[in-house]
């Protein structure tokens, strides 16, 4: 049984070896291996030549091995790095390397948007009641059923109607000819359509009830009326709208919207699996929405019945459209070109970013040449057959301005290509630019990353090398 005086000790030996362990962690290399370092150096009687040590957990990596050769962490062996960057067969073998080579491509950059299907504008048309009176008869009484033009939606009793039909017929019997006309233009106001005027005067008796005919071809849309109401003059009574055409509305968030231009491509999906739609841009809103930052720009879209009446597009649906922006020889996208033009574009498995900064590795071989004078030296090749590599092949890291993601045009594959805009070497005798037929690792970059790293090359987080990057023994824990 534990004494609450053992219990003290305990925590007292927990808490001390906690803030030991924590500041073994903390300390950096200088402060931790100096004394260890400089036992090493003069054992070895002088400074090593060695790139460094990491190890094999990958607690630290030291420039020098301590007097023990063992981590100080967890006690295991270290294992010497070599500066040296290359693999041979086996060691691509292990790390699944893939390369491709640089290419000029046709590109175009893709932004998926959304959008909903509403009315076309231009076929919507509202009946209304031009004088007030009682819904006697009710025909249209069925939202969403189809109507022509002509079709009678329903009789009002409108004494105001009627009326000025009675006096339309005075006027034909007194034989004025401008009397009349004046009553036709009143009846015209009143919505008394031109078919039931010609049938009143060759009955020569009006009517007590006046049609209310529908003014287009199209589809029922909204009824806000029942029979035997009472409606006043000006009240809405139908809205018919024309749904052969439709309006696909997209919205396109602010960062985007400088990418939008009238005529400008679309591809639009409508979910069903068939296949996708080509379509161009109509009309751009000039005022973007204060509330959502968000820019909104019309397609226009047929939207024809089939023989069983279906049509492709449904009011109110919401779809997803591709923007297609062409992409120019300077790796920008300009949604000013109709065709993309020729880029040097690197594939996206080559590309390992950490969001701003961007680099790829360069495969290499050496060669041996000769000089006029026989002396003999070795040249760095970077023109390599990607599908045959040589037994052991290097890589070069570079540091690259890439455009907007984007996709091959006409490609069989959809594949993703970064299109190149600059490109800068670490090393400081390296070209000047990235070449074409040159060839890049796509699968197992992350590994050659890792080797450089260990080796205190410039790597993915460390530009100047990890050595001078940073004196943490932990980096690499």
């Amino acid at each position: 049984m534990f004494t609450s005086q053992r219990v003290f000790y305990i925590l007292v030996g927990l808490t001390a070896f906690v803030v030991g362990f924590g500041i073994a962690f903390a300390l950096p290399q200088s402060l931790m291996w100096q004394a260890e370092s400089k036992m090493s150096s003069e054992s070895d009687g002088g400074e090593s030549e060695s790139a460094g040590f990491a190890c094999p957990m990958f607690c630290v990596v030291m420039k020098e091995k301590p007097a023990d050769e063992k981590c100080p962490v967890c006690g295991m062996e270290l294992g010497e790095i070599s500066r040296e960057l290359v693999v041979d067969e086996q060691e691509r073998s292990m790390i699944g390397l893939e390369v491709a080579r640089i290419e000029t491509r046709s590109l175009e950059r893709r932004l998926s948007i959304w959008g909903e299907i509403t009315y076309d504008e231009q076929g919507l048309n509202t009946v209304s009641a031009r004088s007030a009176g009682w819904i006697t008869q009710l025909e249209a009484k069925q939202t969403w059923q189809e109507v022509k033009a002509g079709d009678i939606l329903a009789k009002i009793d409108a004494p105001e109607a009627t009326s000025t039909l009675e006096e339309l017929l005075v006027a034909r019997r007194s034989g004025s000819k401008s009397l009349e006309e004046a009553q036709r233009e009143r009846l015209e106001l009143l919505g008394v359509d031109a078919v039931d005027i010609k049938k009143t005067l060759e009955l020569g008796k009006a009517p007590r009830l006046t049609a209310l005919r529908a003014p287009q071809k199209g589809t029922l849309v909204r009824r806000r009326i029942t029979e035997g109401e009472y409606v006043k003059k000006g009240q809405s009574l139908f809205l018919v709208a024309n749904l052969d055409r439709v309006w696909f509305e997209l919205e396109v968030f602010e960062p985007d919207a400088p990418l939008l231009r009238r005529n400008g491509r679309v591809l639009l999906d409508r979910g069903d699996g068939s296949a996708l739609i080509g379509a161009s841009i109509d009309w751009i809103d000039p005022i973007l929405d204060t509330q959502s930052r968000v820019l909104r720009a019309r397609i226009e879209l047929e939207n024809l019945a089939d023989a069983k009446g279906n049509r492709p597009f449904r009011i109110g649906q919401r779809l997803e459209a591709t923007l297609l922006v062409a992409i120019d020889a300077t790796g920008a996208p300009n949604p000013d070109l109709e065709a993309p033009e020729d880029v040097l574009a690197l594939p996206r498995d080559a590309v390992l970013s950490t969001g701003k900064r961007k680099v790829a590795f360069v495969m290499t071989s050496s060669r041996q040449e000769q000089t006029a004078s026989g002396r003999t030296f070795q040249r760095t090749v970077r023109e390599l057959n990607s599908d045959r590599l040589p037994m052991r092949v290097g890589y070069e890291l570079i540091e690259l301005d890439l455009g907007p993601l984007s996709y091959e045009i006409g490609a069989q594959v959809r594949r993703e290509f970064y299109p190149v805009r600059a490109a800068r070497w670490v090393i400081e005798d390296g070209p000047s630019q990235l070449k074409e037929g040159w060839v890049v690792a796509t699968k197992g970059a992350l590994m050659l990353d890792a080797q450089a790293q260990l080796a205190g090359s410039p790597s993915l987080f460390f530009p100047q090398g990890s050595e001078t990057s940073s004196s943490d023994p932990h980096a690499g824990h």
